[in-house]
């Protein structure tokens, strides 16, 4: 009996374990019925290091408030090999969902183009 509930103890805890790691890789959103206002411009600082990247600002869904609030733009140390995915609003059949902005691989396939644009300079609008 004691060997019984080992063996189920274990395969309860793998099975935790591989639904936890698979939970990890799939992105769950929740639609919201209420589309988010324009994107703001935003005045950006000057570049406080040569490899930062500016993270464009963004609205938030806040479900207390049950209303979109504007998370600034901010500078971030860049990755080596990678390049940043602003996160984007988008109207689906439940509703609107947001995507998180991410760093991309050169060899993300899912990623969109690399733009080309100069960076900006301190007191440009974006």
């Amino acid at each position: 009996m004691n060997l019984r509930i080992g063996v189920l103890l274990c395969a309860i805890v793998v099975t935790a374990g591989a639904l936890q790691t698979a939970g990890a890789q799939v992105r769950v959103g929740v639609g919201i019925e209420i589309g988010p206002p324009p994107v703001r411009h935003e005045v950006v600082a000057p570049r406080p290091a040569y490899d930062a990247v500016w993270v464009r600002g963004y609205w938030n869904w806040d479900p207390v408030a049950r209303r979109h609030v504007w998370v600034p733009g901010r500078w971030v140390a860049a990755r080596p090999g990678y390049r940043w995915v602003d996160g984007h609003w988008r109207k689906g059949p439940r509703g609107w969902v947001w995507s998180e902005g991410r760093w991309a691989s050169g060899r993300d396939r899912n990623a969109p183009p690399v733009e080309r644009r100069e960076p900006p300079r301190g007191g440009e609008r974006r």
